[in-house]
This record gives structure tokens, C-alpha cells and sequence, in this order.
């Protein structure tokens, strides 16, 4: 923390063959040339320990992108940066990605997760319960009821001709429409237009509720506590 940025970009990599022979001006260059590509506008010469939690984040991540190493490995990278920081850096980790540098980086703020990564582990109690794509978890719940919200008019004609059709657990009216549960999302969507046709209802969108790595992990937690009982 006692260092500038440019010393802290440079110290972190002085045993790297790239930097030997660099002058002190050329890794100044290089550190604002990361930094700027992050969207941080530090003064490269200003002392870490002086600047705000989410620049001296920044100058953690380009310490380790100076590198040019074809694999980092990233601690939550993301913490303590505000959304301005937070949406560069997802955007850089993505475009690190398709360049063919990985990232294994670990977080527990799931949405970022989902928006970043194209696999998946998931952890609990330091245990590996699951593993694989965001869709291809989501698919590990099939056993558990998918939740869909459908906007519609007519939304009390249409949640009686879906209560009781197989694979629907429950159909719940709400403001926008219906709020259906089913064991098979396939059959429902098959079932929705001709039963808007029928109830002469307007299907204005059909959407998951329950697409999202948070609800993957409360259902593999639940799981993995279960199995260890």
C-alpha cells in the first residue's frame, strides 16, 4: 500500500524475463496503458494506500493482466468495485476469454458469475456439488417444479384451463398475469397458445423465474445438506 501504482504493477512482475530491461518511463506507460483499458483514471504515480477501494482493486487486476499470462487466477475480483468498474471489468474478462486467456476466478454474487462465466463450479461447505455450464446446472433441477410468469389479459380464464393439466403443480393469478409451477416446461409451452386461443387471451411474454445460478446454488445447497443427512 506504501508503493505508487506504477511500482506496485512493476514489483509484482520484476522476475519476469519481459520486464528486464525496462526503463522506469516505459512501466509507467505500461501501467496506464492497462489501467486505461480498465477504465481507471489514476494518476500512476499516486500512492495505492491514498486511493479510493475500488482504484486500488483496479491496480490489484491490472497487476495481474500486466502478466500477459495466458491463465489468472482472480480472488473476487469484483469486490468493492462500483458498477462503472464492476460492468469494464466483466466486459475485459470476456474479451480476455475469447482472446484464449482464462479466468478462474471465484465470487459470491452469482449474477455476476452468470454473466461471466461460461463454466461453472459450485462450492458448499468446501464441497464440489455440481459442475457445467449456467443452463446445463439449471437443468440438474428438472426434478423440482420450474416457476413461469406469464403475461397475459385475461389472466382468470387462462389459470383455469391451466389448473389441473399434467405437470402443473400450482397456478397463482398476479397483477401481470399468471405465475404457473410445472414439472414439464416443454408440455406448457406447447399448451399456452392454444389455450390463449381458446380463452380468447393476449400472451404478451412467457418468462422463467427461476433461471438463475442464485436459485441453482439455494437448490444445490439444499441438496447437498440433504445428501449429508
Amino acid at each position: 500500500p506504501s508503493l505508487s501504482v506504477a511500482e506496485n504493477v512493476f514489483l509484482g512482475h520484476q522476475k519476469s524475463r519481459k520486464w528486464y530491461g525496462v526503463d522506469w518511463n516505459g512501466t509507467k506507460a505500461r501501467a496506464k496503458e492497462v489501467l486505461d483499458r480498465l477504465g481507471c483514471d489514476v494518476d500512476v504515480e499516486a500512492i495505492v494506500s491514498d486511493l479510493a477501494p475500488g482504484d486500488a482493486q483496479m491496480v490489484e487486476i491490472a497487476r495481474a493482466i500486466c502478466t500477459e499470462t495466458k491463465v489468472l487466477i482472480l480472488d473476487e475480483p469484483l469486490n468493492g468495485l462500483d458498477p462503472q468498474q464492476r460492468e469494464t471489468t466483466i466486459a475485459l474478462l470476456r474479451d480476455l476469454g475469447n482472446q484464449g486467456i482464462a479466468t478462474l476466478f471465484s465470487s459470491h454474487v452469482l449474477s455476476e458469475v452468470e454473466r461471466v462465466a461460461d463454466r461453472v463450479l459450485v462450492l458448499v461447505n468446501g464441497r464440489l456439488v455440481a459442475e457445467g455450464s449456467p443452463q446445463g446446472l439449471r437443468e440438474l433441477m428438472d426434478e423440482r417444479p420450474r416457476r413461469i410468469q406469464v403475461v397475459t389479459t385475461n389472466a382468470r380464464a387462462m389459470a383455469a384451463g391451466l389448473a389441473g393439466l399434467p405437470g402443473v403443480v400450482s397456478v397463482e393469478v398476479t397483477d401481470d398475469g399468471v405465475l404457473i409451477e410445472t414439472r414439464d416446461a416443454t408440455a406448457l409451452a406447447r399448451t399456452l397458445p392454444e389455450l390463449a386461443v381458446a380463452t380468447n387471451a393476449q400472451l404478451r411474454s412467457v418468462e422463467p423465474t427461476d433461471e438463475n445460478l442464485e436459485s441453482v446454488y439455494g437448490y444445490l445447497t439444499e441438496r447437498a445438506r440433504g445428501t449429508r443427512r
